[in-house]
């Protein structure tokens, strides 16, 4: 299988007109997708209703079990678009600690990675915020 090199903006280009005219739905979709985009980004959750109505009534499967799985959790994706909080910085902590877990498998007790976690943890880290 070939792998192409890096896409660069004009095939990108290219491409996406290539999809507009071979499918119809393509651009039902990229209209979707695109104002999906743009909302989060606006960190308003007024507008997030209407858009999960538009995903349900686009007669597209995928979008409409992706506005059902939204749907489901709302109060979690209002709460996600409306504030400035994020949990990366937890979530980063929860991966190091695995990747040193698995590391370490099989190869000591428990006072190698104790020793590894504790050491990486008095570093100095810098705060990242959401917006």
């Amino acid at each position: 299988m070939l792998v192409p090199s890096t896409i660069r903006a004009p095939e990108v280009g290219a491409l996406l007109e290539a999809g507009r005219a071979a499918t119809p739905k393509f651009v039902q979709v990229e209209r979707l997708l695109t104002t999906g985009w743009k909302l989060l980004a606006g960190h308003e959750a007024q507008p997030l209703r209407g858009w999960l109505s538009d995903l349900e009534q686009s007669g597209i499967k995928e979008l409409r079990a992706f506005a059902v799985g939204l749907d489901r959790d709302f109060d979690a994706v209002r709460a996600a678009v409306e504030t400035a909080y994020s949990n990366g910085r937890m979530e980063g902590q929860i991966n190091r600690l695995k990747t040193i877990k698995r590391g370490m498998y099989g190869r000591a007790g428990l006072d190698l990675p104790k020793a590894r976690v504790l050491h990486q943890a008095q570093r100095p880290t810098a705060s990242v915020t959401k917006r």
